[in-house]
């Protein structure tokens, strides 16, 4: 027993000194529950179209179109996501050219995040939500219905010809993108919503990605990667030894 107590505590040591390297991270990849785009001044579904539109239209904001991406990670919540990414894949249907796309969370604490891909409309959308702080205090979701969005959008990235396929890997190595993760899957059930448009200053044409329902190519993907606490590692030591130690007893 004397022995089993100087090797956990020894482990214990190690792991927490840096001296032995936690076990391996975990690297998942999610595919949506719902993904959709919305148009406004309709009342359409468009659920059964193979790709997610975007729009920024500063002429009509009936023409403006929306991307809606939702994601469940209930099974994360307790564990902080040591990192993640997001994958988009453009769709060559795409005309213009040098896009700039704002991707926006959610506000965890708003409603909304109940919506489905087969019943969200340009009416229905999660309501625009004015926010002073936000998570963390960051505005993670967009201000209002009109032409003027918050000031801090989880991510911007730029594509400069649209009319290409190809997949985008988004929020790798961003602080905030990781953050809002870890803060929104505590709530609503580990529903998490992002939010897709074109920048205003960009031109008004229309850019699309493939939506999940698409075969021919790869839809949203949420990358996220988890690394056992040295809590959990100890644990999993203790049980060894403790095994071991039960099993020679046993010989003897």
């Amino acid at each position: 027993m004397r022995r089993l107590i100087l090797i956990v505590v020894g482990l214990a040591l190690a792991v927490t000194l840096g001296w032995v390297s936690p076990a391996a991270a975990t690297v998942t990849t999610l595919t949506p529950t719902d993904d959709c785009y919305t148009h406004n001044g309709d009342n359409g579904n468009y659920s059964d179209i193979r790709n997610l539109a975007v729009k920024w239209d500063d002429r009509n904001n009936d023409h403006m179109r929306f991307t809606y991406i939702k994601f469940d990670l209930s099974p994360y919540q307790g564990t902080d996501l040591a990192s993640a990414s997001l994958d988009l894949t453009t769709h060559s249907g795409g005309h213009g050219a040098n896009f700039v796309y704002r991707l926006w969370g959610l506000d965890p604490d708003a409603g909304g995040h109940t919506w489905t891909e087969s019943t969200i409309t340009g009416a229905n959308r999660p309501a625009a939500i004015s926010i002073v702080g936000g998570v963390g205090g960051q505005n993670y979701a967009y201000v209002d219905e009109s032409q003027t969005f918050g000031n801090q959008a989880l991510l911007t990235f730029f594509l400069a010809d649209p009319a290409v396929t190809e997949v985008l890997t988004v929020g790798d190595g961003d602080d905030n993108f990781l953050s809002f993760l870890n803060v929104a899957k505590e709530q609503n059930g580990g529903a998490v919503t992002f939010i897709l448009h074109k920048d205003r200053h960009s031109t008004n044409d229309v850019g699309y990605f493939h939506s999940k329902e698409d075969p021919s190519q790869r839809g949203p993907r949420l990358n996220v990667t988890t690394v056992p606490e040295p809590s959990t590692i100890i644990l999993l030591a203790i049980g060894a030894v403790g095994l071991a130690a039960y099993g020679r007893r046993r010989r003897k």
